[in-house]
């Protein structure tokens, strides 16, 4: 079979858009600084703990990196080619 790209996964037959998650974003994080404000916000990042904010980064990391790469595996296996990176960045919300 021929190469599986992303977009054939996500839309096949159509440009694929991120827009609407880009948006998706912007608004979540509007509202946020919206509702607390900007001063609340840095309160709150300056009494984290690194380590813990460092930990759930490498957690959230790692995670993505099974998933990737059990998504890889199963496509690979109906004969379909795609780059673990494209199945990655699409697990990280590219």
């Amino acid at each position: 079979m021929g190469t599986l790209t992303l977009k054939d996964i996500i839309n096949p037959g159509e440009e694929t858009s991120f827009i609407h998650s880009d948006h998706y974003c912007i608004s979540i994080i509007a509202f946020i600084l919206n509702k607390l404000g900007l001063d609340e916000v840095f309160i709150v990042l300056k009494k984290t703990d690194m380590f813990y904010f460092v930990l759930a980064c490498l957690s959230y990391l790692f995670l993505n990196l099974i998933l990737a790469s059990r998504l890889s595996y199963l496509v690979t296996k109906t004969g379909h080619e795609i780059k673990f990176r494209d199945v990655f960045l699409s697990h990280m919300g590219e």
